[in-house]
């Protein structure tokens, strides 16, 4: 989330669309630690904001979940039993600031510690990360329940999907308009048989959701140029 003049005014809008978006969770991610308190405090509709590898400096103030659980229910997939899914969160360390209100564990020894509670309720796990490929790839050797680890690109770079492992590893960049689909189907023994990732560009050609246009123009109007950057 930004910082800056007129960042509050922003970051209030960006909390209220995640009751208008389907987002049932969220990395904490590096930018965003100096607002965690506030984020913590907010009531979202469906949104969990999690981390499995930050911890606040700060004793009093409380630490996100380590991870979160979504249930899908099975008569969706063509399936007799629901499939539960296990999201971790995890931060790359280098990227904490040196006054950041957070410290930072190892990627690798956050999952390996958290990933036996989660086992006994997930059925598989979903990285949600802002980590390097080769921390990506480390992940996704050492631990086979992972199948998929979903990453930020920074810069204006599109990566090839690719697995490792058990995991699909793809990547969204920050600053583009698009739309991401992971399909991946199983084979008998819950390995990924195929994955298809799938991405829809938003331009012109995409019908706007009118409710959603009405609230984007009704947000921009109220905010003033520059704010937030």
């Amino acid at each position: 989330m930004p910082l800056g003049p007129g960042s509050d005014i922003v970051n209030d809008f960006m909390k209220q669309s995640l009751d208008y978006l389907p987002i049932r969770v969220m990395n904490l991610g590096p930018e965003d630690l100096l607002v965690w308190k506030d984020l913590n405090q907010s009531k979202f509709k469906a949104t969990t904001i999690i981390s499995t590898n930050l911890t606040p400096q700060d004793k009093g103030v409380a630490a996100p979940p380590t991870y979160a659980l979504v249930e899908v229910p099975g008569d969706k997939l063509g399936l007799r039993k629901n499939v539960r899914i296990g999201f971790l969160g995890l931060t790359n360390p280098a990227l904490l600031k040196p006054n950041s209100p957070f410290t930072a564990a190892d990627p690798i020894a956050a999952v390996a510690k958290v990933k036996p509670e989660v086992m006994k309720k997930a059925d598989f796990l979903v990285v949600l990360a802002e980590v390097g490929k080769p921390t990506a790839i480390r992940l996704a050797q050492a631990h086979p329940e992972i199948y998929a680890i979903m990453m930020i690109e920074r810069a204006v770079i599109e990566h090839t999907p690719e697995q490792v492992n058990n995991a699909v590893l793809v990547w969204s960049m920050e600053r583009g308009r698009y739309l991401g689909q992971l399909v991946f189907e199983l084979d008998e023994k819950g390995g990924i048989a195929v994955f298809k990732p799938n991405r829809v560009v938003l331009d012109s050609t995409i019908t706007e959701d009118q409710a959603l246009l009405k609230r984007q123009n009704e947000i921009k109007a109220q905010v003033p140029a520059g704010a937030g950057h």
